[in-house]
């Protein structure tokens, strides 16, 4: 009978022409993003050395001279005086390819900053120190290159860095406006249209999970082939890229390299459970006000609860559910830094998403058993 009534949900579906309609959204998003992306003129390691060889120069034209008579002063001037000569040897490094060179004028760049971190950044403007979560990175993917032994400059346009781009892009918000309207009558279609199968002898919360089911195939599906079609299309522009290049990410209280291919699984892991908790949302907003445009505002206007409590700096994080649908913003660290709380990583977001999950489907059954309880009173009152 699941089956049954799960196959006919499919039917309806695809029968419906704002599903295809959006579908075809997705597959245009990934195919014609790319060369939006690709007329981009994109930061790569060398770009980013010249500009940070700008900004140490910078900082020595304009470092107080008074303070130089300090020792403490005079030790951080000493320090951006060698970080800017290691990161010229940097640049030197990577027109030559030559990794391990590189990787110690890193490591002596990481251990400048730190050092004048300790003397407390005395003569440098403010804007201009690098954040220490910026070394801490810039150590992981030194870490990471040391040991896999990988060349220093890749393709930007090829496909891995492309289904970086993409998938940041369509996470957050973008995800959760498609899947709210894709699911938006997902309840109250049966009760609008009185289908054939409205009396089907199934109970009303497999009815619910057969429809979830449908639904959540689907938007993977969707959004898998989307992923498919923006990797064929780099792939045939400008090749694969490279899948092992680091990716830093934020996890267990530290910054860590990881590869590209397992970022990108990652950020998939992360969207399908919080494909499941949007959809969720959207079953409860169904069966409380009854209505498919209700349904979207409200879910919409949830979603930016999360930006009003950050303004009223309240930063419980499991009051900031939407945010935890940004799975880039979760991986890159910055939501733990913007929350305050150094626990908040990608094994964080998926507890967080998951127990939402599991509080909605209670109050979906509280729903469905409440005129079942009514009725059980009534009858002890007469």
């Amino acid at each position: 009978m699941f089956r049954r009534f799960a196959a006919f949900e499919t039917k309806l579906l695809f029968l419906t022409k704002r599903n295809w309609f959006l579908g075809l959204v997705v597959f245009l998003f990934f195919g014609l993003f790319y060369y939006t992306y690709h007329d981009t003129d994109m930061e790569n390691l060398y770009h980013e050395k010249q500009y940070e060889s700008g900004s140490v120069n910078y900082q020595i034209d304009f470092f107080p001279e008074d303070l130089r008579e300090q020792p403490e002063g005079e030790e951080v001037y000493q320090n951006l005086l060698a970080e800017l000569s290691a990161v010229n040897m940097q640049i030197w490094h990577l027109r030559e390819n030559e990794l391990e060179e590189y990787i110690e004028q890193g490591r002596l760049i990481n251990a400048n900053r730190l050092r004048n971190y300790e003397l407390d950044n005395i003569g440098i403007h403010e804007r201009l120190i690098v954040p220490i979560e910026q070394i801490h990175k810039d150590e992981a993917f030194l870490s990471y290159m040391e040991e896999h032994q990988l060349p220093l400059m890749t393709d930007e346009q090829g496909s891995s860095d492309y289904l970086v781009d993409a998938l940041t892009t369509i996470s957050g918000l973008y995800l959760f406006v498609f899947i709210i309207v894709f699911a938006s009558s997902i309840v109250v279609y049966e009760k609008t249209h009185q289908t054939i199968m409205h009396g089907f002898p199934l109970s009303a919360i497999n009815k619910i999970l057969a429809k979830f089911s449908v639904y959540f195939t689907s938007t993977l599906l969707i959004l898998a082939l989307g992923i498919g079609v923006a990797f064929l299309i780099s792939y045939l522009e400008a090749g694969t890229g490279s899948f092992l290049y680091p990716v830093t990410i934020y996890f267990n209280g530290e910054y860590q390299a990881v590869s590209t291919g397992i970022y990108i699984f990652y950020v998939f892991a992360g969207l399908t459970i919080g494909i499941g908790a949007v959809l969720f949302l959207t079953i409860l907003l169904n069966m409380l006000v009854k209505n498919t445009y209700a349904t979207i505002f409200i879910a919409i206007a949830l979603f930016f609860v999360a930006d009003l409590l950050t303004i009223f700096h309240w930063t419980i994080p499991w009051l900031h559910v939407s945010s935890f649908l940004d799975v880039p913003y979760v991986l890159s660290g910055e939501m733990a830094l913007d929350l305050g709380n150094s626990q908040v990583d990608i094994r964080y977001a998926m507890i967080v998403l998951l127990a939402f999950i599991f509080v909605q489907w209670l109050l979906i059954s509280l729903l469905h058993k409440k005129p079942y309880l009514n009725k059980q009173r009534s009858e002890k009152v007469a």
